[in-house]
């Protein structure tokens, strides 16, 4: 057979045929089965093709040699047009240490925001198998670097010891970092809630006059703007408590900016509840376990749900632990005095909640008797 597969060996062919013809006729005189081939036209096809394919497997050969070469020189360099100057800049592909690298005020993305949760969808793959995909970084004055895309993956290179950061750094024009700055947004959007903060920088920065000219400007209604400025002024903390900060939505969003407008005990009922879910995200990071964005809303909406009426001269409420006993009775006297008698509360729980009381009304012990 054919030593190569894709052509045709014609010295096996020729003693093939030699071989049949002879058996059919021993005394017949039988042409060459190359010289057949050349005469048939028929078979001068298959021979033309058979030559064709290895001059065309030659060239395509040496073309990805070129192609290789050619690579080999340029594949550390990339040479862009900017999107608002339409400067050409060549970049670099180098590695960078992270903890020389600062964000660009221009990055939308809020870095207090990330976490190994918030990230779960490229951190595996970064740490398992490396960046493949390089941010865009230019040099500071002071020689470091100013991130302009790739908060992202900086974050996750962060929490890898040793890693560096693999990045294109070039000399970036001031008008283009602005819009450069939104590329990693177009693969990973940000959430509502960065959103409402990037407007509020807008106008905070005069880059507009007003919100209502924002909302031209974004082609919103007056109502729908006036809602991002809302959200821009929610405590941190509750959009932390999220898996992500994209599980926010504008619409919950919507209706726990209307609780705590009602009340700053809510308010500070809400911060309290969303410390404990971050402190539970940051656990289970490291079990692998995780919350829903649904399980983060309904522990809201549940914390409504408990009674919040308050005591009368004829009757007192009673808080009762899971167990059943009793742990605390709120009374109010004929004066208007309200009174919270403990019961079966240790000690060392006492001292907790005096102390817990004292830093939240800002009191302090006094020596007076």
């Amino acid at each position: 057979m054919s030593k190569d597969g894709d052509f045709l060996d014609l010295d096996f062919l020729e003693n093939q045929v030699v071989r049949k013809d002879n058996n059919k006729n021993p005394s017949r005189e039988v042409a060459s089965p190359a010289a057949r081939m050349v005469s048939d036209s028929k078979r001068d096809s298959i021979l033309g093709r058979t030559m064709k394919r290895r001059d065309d497997r030659r060239d395509l050969e040496k073309k990805i040699s070129e192609l290789e070469g050619q690579l080999k020189v340029s594949q550390n360099s990339l040479v862009l047009d900017m999107p608002v100057s339409k400067v050409r800049v060549k970049f670099t592909k180098t590695l960078v240490d992270p903890e020389e690298i600062d964000i660009s005020p221009e990055n939308q993305r809020v870095q207090e925001l990330l976490d190994k949760e918030s990230v779960r969808d490229i951190y595996e793959s970064i740490l398992n198998e490396g960046q493949a995909e390089p941010g865009f970084l230019r040099r500071k004055p002071n020689g470091r670097y100013e991130l302009i895309s790739g908060s992202r993956r900086l974050y996750c290179v962060k929490q890898i010891e040793d890693r560096q950061y693999l990045a294109l750094v070039g000399d970036i024009p001031d008008v283009d970092v602005r819009r450069l700055s939104r590329l990693e947004n177009q693969q990973s959007p940000i959430s509502v809630y960065e959103r409402s903060l990037s407007f509020k920088h807008d106008v905070d920065g005069k880059r507009v006059k007003s919100w209502d000219a924002l909302a031209a400007l974004e082609g919103m209604s007056q109502r729908q703007i006036m809602k991002y400025k809302a959200l821009s002024e929610l405590p941190v903390e509750i959009v932390r408590s999220f898996p992500s900060p994209s599980d926010l939505s504008l619409v919950f969003s919507d209706w726990i900016i209307s609780k705590i407008r009602s009340s700053d005990a809510v308010k500070q009922r809400f911060i309290e509840i969303a410390m404990g879910l971050i402190n539970d995200k940051e656990r289970w990071a490291e079990e692998n376990r995780s919350r829903t964005a649904t399980d983060v809303m309904a522990i809201y909406k549940s914390s409504m749900r408990i009674r919040s009426e308050s005591p009368t001269r004829k009757k007192a409420l009673v808080y009762k632990s899971p167990k059943g006993s009793s742990v605390v009775k709120h009374t109010i006297s004929n004066k208007g005095t309200h009174k919270l008698e403990f019961v079966d509360l240790p000690e060392p729980k006492l001292e907790k909640l005096i102390q817990s009381l004292m830093r939240y009304l800002g009191l302090e012990l006094s020596n007076e008797t």
